[in-house]
């Protein structure tokens, strides 16, 4: 496959949407939640604070299921088929293990997507709720599986690293 043709520049795509999405969210968020404290930091309009983090997890599941949730079973293949192929390095091990808590938390969040709450109902909410703790690692950690994944469609590791690069 070539660059050109291969998946990888679409899924990449797709988690880059997600976290731009993410941080218009918690920009947006913080500012909604700046506004329910005082000037010591205290929350004064607990409902209005409620209803601001609700907002969050409502608008950050749609951007999941939008962005990321077509494409993060994908990702995640096309992001451990490349590290296979990465010559051995220390760095390897942590790599795997985000790339393991993404898709664990991509399970958990398919899981409730496949059974979604009745619109506007407190279950839903609740279950969005549930959810961000999962939402928030693809912010935070989706660039490494698309580099990854643009690693394995574009570039091939032709010379081995010396015993020296691969204890960096």
């Amino acid at each position: 496959m070539t660059p050109a043709s291969g998946p990888a520049p679409e899924l990449a795509n797709g988690a880059r949407d997600f976290r731009l999405r993410m941080a218009v969210i918690d920009s947006e968020t913080e500012a909604a939640l700046d506004m329910t404290r005082d000037r010591y930091g205290r929350t004064v309009h607990a409902g209005a604070a409620a209803a601001s983090r609700a907002h969050r997890d409502k608008t950050a599941v749609e951007a999941y299921a939008t962005h990321l949730a077509p494409h993060a079973e994908a990702l995640l293949d096309s992001a451990r088929l490349a590290l296979d192929e990465l010559p051995p390095a220390r760095h390897l091990t942590g790599w795997r293990a985000v790339l393991d808590g993404l898709a664990t938390s991509a399970a958990e969040i398919r899981r409730a997507l496949d059974r979604p709450a009745a619109p506007g109902s407190q279950a839903e909410r609740t279950q969005h709720a549930a959810l961000w703790p999962h939402l928030t690692p693809w912010a935070d950690h989706s660039s490494i599986a698309s580099n990854l994944a643009d690693q394995r469609d574009g570039q091939h590791h032709k010379a081995p690293l010396t015993d020296e690069e691969q204890q960096m």
